[in-house]
C-alpha cells in the first residue's frame, strides 16, 4: 500500500474512532491554520484520544467538522452551556468556534516539518509554550473582533 493510500485509510480510520489504544498515526496538514506551528505541508503524528486524558488548554486537537477532520489548539474549557465545551482555533486563522469532547477523535503529539525536523508536542517544555500560545491567543480575542467591528463602521 502506498504512503497516500495508508495516510487516506488511517484519516477514514481516525475520523470513525476505530484506532486502536495508543496507536499512532501520520497524517498531512493540508491548510495553514496552525501555522507557523504546523505549516501546510507538514506531518502530524496523531493518537485517539486516550480514555484517560483530560482535554487540556493549549493541547493540538483533531476534531471532526462535517465530513473533514479539523486540527487546532483548544483555547478555553467551556464549562456552558454543558461540560466537554471547548473554544477553538487555528494557530494561524482568525476565526474561533466551538468543539465537544465528542468531536474530539485525536491528540496531535508531535510535528514534522520539512525545514527542521520532528517536534514533540507533549514534554513539558511544548505544553507550557503551548498553554502560553493559547492564553495570548485568548487574550487577543476581544480586541481582534473590536477592530472587525470598527472596520465595519467605517466608510
Amino acid at each position: 500500500m502506498s504512503n497516500q493510500n495508508r495516510q487516506q485509510v488511517d484519516q477514514q480510520r481516525l475520523f470513525q474512532q476505530r484506532l486502536e489504544p495508543g496507536e499512532r498515526i501520520t497524517l498531512p496538514m493540508v491548510t495553514g491554520s496552525m501555522a507557523p506551528l504546523i505549516p501546510a505541508g507538514a506531518l502530524i503524528e496523531v493518537v485517539a484520544t486516550p480514555a484517560d486524558h483530560r482535554l487540556t488548554v493549549g493541547d493540538v486537537v483533531v476534531f471532526r467538522r462535517g465530513a473533514k477532520l479539523v486540527a487546532h489548539r483548544l483555547l478555553f474549557d467551556c464549562a456552558l452551556p454543558a461540560p466537554g465545551w471547548f473554544l477553538q482555533r487555528g494557530d494561524g486563522v482568525s476565526r474561533v468556534g466551538f468543539v465537544t469532547a465528542h468531536d474530539i477523535v485525536g491528540l496531535v503529539v508531535a510535528v514534522r516539518r520539512a525545514h527542521d525536523g520532528r517536534h514533540d508536542l507533549i514534554t513539558a517544555s511544548a505544553r507550557h509554550d503551548a498553554l502560553r500560545t493559547a492564553r495570548r491567543t485568548l487574550y487577543r480575542l476581544p480586541w481582534s473582533w473590536l477592530r472587525g467591528v470598527f472596520r465595519k463602521d467605517t466608510p
